[in-house]
Order: C-alpha cells, then sequence, then structure tokens
C-alpha cells in the first residue's frame, strides 16, 4: 500500500471526530463497520511502527475500561456543533427552494402534505427517539424553515380555555410563527382569503363559505381533535384534500 504524503501540520483528536462523522454519514451500520475496519488497516499501514501499535491498542482498551468523561464531554459538544450546523444549512436551504418556486398569490408558503410525509418517514426511521420526540423537534424546525422562505401568522379563534388552544397550535406549527388572535370564526375565515395567514377554529364552522378550505388538523398528545386549519394551499400540498386528517 502506497504512503500518503504528510504535512507539517497537526490535527486534534475534535479535528479527526468531524472528519469521522462526515465519512459516515448517511452509512448503514453495516458500512460503517467495514469503513471502520478498513480505516484501522490504511493507518496501520501508515503508521508502521509496532510497538506504537502496540501501545495504540492497549491505550484504546484502558479507556474502555476506564472512559474518560472529559474526552465524552468535547465528544458531545463536537455532535452540538455539528447538529447546529446541519441545522443553519437546512434553513439555507429551505430559502433557496422558495426563491426556486414560482411566485403565487392564490396559495401560501405551507406544505402541509410535504410535511406530513417527512415526519412518517423520520418516525420510521428512528431507532432510539421516541415518534413524539421526533414529532416535536422536526415541526419546529419545521417552522423555523418556513418562516425563513416567507412570513406567515396563525389566527386563532378559540372561546374554551384559550391559553391552552394557543400551547397546542404552536407545538404544531412552531413557536417561530406568531399568533394573533380573532373572535369570530366568520371573520378569521374572511381574513385568511387574503391575508398570509392560516385561520385555526376551535371549532369546525355548521356552514361552510366561501373562505378558504380546510387543509389540517390539530391535535392534542392523546390524538384528540382540538383544532381546524383554513388556508390558502395549493391542491396538490392538501394531505387530505380539504377534509379532515
Amino acid at each position: 500500500m502506497a504512503r500518503f504524503a504528510g504535512d507539517a501540520d497537526h490535527c486534534t483528536p475534535d479535528d479527526v471526530y468531524e472528519w469521522l462523522v462526515e465519512a459516515h454519514a448517511g452509512l448503514d451500520d453495516e458500512a460503517s463497520q467495514r469503513l471502520n475496519f478498513r480505516l484501522i488497516l490504511i493507518l496501520v499501514e501508515q503508521i508502521g511502527a509496532p510497538q506504537a501499535i502496540r501501545d495504540a491498542i492497549a491505550a484504546s482498551s484502558a479507556a474502555l475500561a476506564d472512559p474518560d468523561l472529559s474526552a465524552m464531554r468535547r465528544e458531545i459538544d463536537a455532535l452540538d456543533d455539528r447538529i447546529l450546523e446541519l441545522l443553519e444549512r437546512r434553513i439555507l436551504r429551505s430559502q433557496a427552494t422558495a426563491a426556486a418556486k414560482a411566485p403565487s398569490e392564490a396559495s401560501l408558503h405551507i406544505r402541509p402534505r410535504r410535511e406530513a410525509d417527512i415526519l412518517e418517514r423520520l418516525t420510521r426511521r428512528a431507532r432510539i427517539l421516541a415518534p413524539s420526540v421526533v414529532e416535536i423537534v422536526w415541526r419546529e424546525l419545521m417552522g423555523q424553515g418556513r418562516q425563513a422562505q416567507s412570513p406567515l401568522g396563525l389566527l386563532l379563534c378559540a372561546s374554551r380555555n384559550p391559553e391552552l388552544f394557543e400551547l397546542q397550535v404552536r407545538s404544531h406549527y412552531g413557536s417561530a410563527t406568531p399568533v394573533a388572535w380573532d373572535p369570530d370564526p366568520v371573520s378569521a375565515l374572511e381574513r385568511a382569503k387574503t391575508e398570509p395567514v392560516v385561520a385555526i377554529l376551535q371549532d369546525r364552522p355548521a356552514i361552510a363559505g366561501s373562505g378558504p378550505g380546510q387543509f389540517d388538523t390539530i391535535r392534542d398528545r392523546a390524538g384528540g381533535i382540538v383544532g381546524f386549519a383554513f388556508g390558502r394551499v395549493a391542491p396538490e400540498d392538501d394531505p387530505a384534500g380539504g377534509g379532515e386528517t
């Protein structure tokens, strides 16, 4: 095996960890194990000194028996830095996606079908996180991304326990989305026809008017319906064809 050219600079353990995280991104467990095994063989070939290799193996074994808490904390800090970087890259990508779309006055920058698909996919993919945690984190993240694309407001109308209702709506659309109130459901629906807002009603209107259609429902943690969302979404983005979800 050819030896790699070195340089005069020295890397830190955090540098190496970041490179490893990037190399393992998107790999399943089996592929990650193959990568690790191949990397070990290459590094052994590059080091070449038997005693140095034996010392490294002994030090690694000792670390397993007596874990270094400071090293673990550095690893957590590196992961947090990487997570923040990825989150901000996602926001920038959301902005670029919005810029690439054809502007439309007929519909808002909200993609209920896309958001539902993301939550379903990630919930299935999660191996450690509970589905409720995945939903909380990504609803907040999608709310941030939505606001980065185009400002959107929530217009709430509720007569029963309004504080709890607002918390339930915010958990669904994220804390970045501004909230306003309108005590009249008819007025709220009329405003949703022309303003950049989604009308969230605690009760479904008895008679459907000429306002925007219902495209989503708000549920509590037990799955019960607590509100109904009305707004100008494109027909292809409606997860239920205007009906209850």
